[in-house]
């Protein structure tokens, strides 16, 4: 099963090139972006030889190279990033990857969809998924700022307002829905079906902190269609991309009860993921908001304001 995996992998790889050869480049690509290449590179020829560590940093470290990776790529497209015009916000967005992530990881505590292996026992393990947890969102937000420049673009790209479809007389169901979703979860038996309920999890968190987002003046996850179109495919690509990885590390996540799985990630839940880059989006944005924290839109284009 690998074998047709890796096939698919550099595949999608290979698309993401030509889209971003195809796309106008305001930059060269920058020389960090090359070193993030190469110790992707590096990583790759390390895990096989079973070098010391490999298999605990492997995930970590692939990870924060493809974040820096993207970032280097949106850098040459649009003349700015986030990691390079906008380090403090970038590094708290980081900081709230980590929190945000836990929310899932509560879930999952109930659900049991996912469980981690190959990780020691020590401080190694918390610091290992600390570091993984921390690019999640950075690396989610950056496939979406990518695509938004990329493969995603046209008239309406350059609207960066709050003005969305979430606000005005749909928002109190909205609000609702979401919260529906959010407690079905927790209220449902604990059986061996975690998996097919994580998708009401990722929606719920989208449907229900947009319509508060926008009433609040924020970014909106309906911004224009570049943005709409971004967030719901960076989810898939970082899933798929990532789980490629993860299936080949040593210290790893494992599905817990799926028959039928891409890279580990159950099919539900791999069909689901077009939903975590809204979700993402809107969580970031409301919490980076309430907490007052240095903030930006990583789908936002060149020139336009930060909400």
């Amino acid at each position: 099963m690998l074998f047709p995996g890796a096939a698919g992998w550099v595949a999608v790889l290979v698309g993401l090139y030509a889209a971003y050869r195809r796309a106008p480049r305001r930059r060269a690509f920058p020389v960090g972006g090359r070193l993030a290449l190469g110790a992707i590179a590096l990583a790759e020829a390390l895990l096989p030889a079973g070098a010391p560590g490999a298999a605990t940093c492997f995930m970590p470290a692939m990870l924060t190279a493809f974040v820096a990776a993207v970032d280097a790529a949106v850098y040459a497209l649009r003349g700015h990033s986030p990691m390079r015009d906008r380090s403090e916000a970038f590094s708290w967005m980081a900081v709230l990857s980590i929190f945000l992530w836990i929310v899932f990881e509560i879930y999952n505590a109930r659900l049991a969809a996912w469980h981690y292996g190959g990780l020691p026992n020590d401080m190694t393990r918390y610091l290992a998924l600390g570091w993984s947890f921390a690019m999640i969102w950075p690396g989610v937000l950056g496939t979406a700022a990518f695509l938004s420049a990329t493969v995603f673009r046209g008239p309406s790209d350059l609207a960066d307002g709050p003005r969305t479809r979430g606000g005005g007389r749909f928002a109190i169901p909205a609000i609702g829905a979401g919260v529906l979703c959010l407690t079905l979860p927790l209220l449902a038996p604990r059986l061996d079906f975690g998996e097919h309920l994580f998708a009401l999890v990722v929606c719920g968190w989208a449907v229900l902190l947009d319509p508060l987002n926008v009433r609040a003046g924020l970014p909106g996850i309906w911004g224009g269609r570049s943005r709409l179109y971004a967030l719901l495919g960076a989810g898939p690509l970082c899933g798929f991309i990532w789980g490629f990885w993860n299936v080949r590390a040593g210290a790893r996540a494992y599905s817990t009860n799926a028959r039928t799985a891409v890279f580990e990630l159950p099919l539900e839940a791999f069909l689901s993921m077009s939903l975590f880059g809204p979700a993402a989006f809107a969580m970031y944005v409301f919490a980076a908001n309430r907490l007052h924290l240095p903030f930006f839109n990583p789908t936002a284009d060149p020139g336009a304001a930060d909400s």
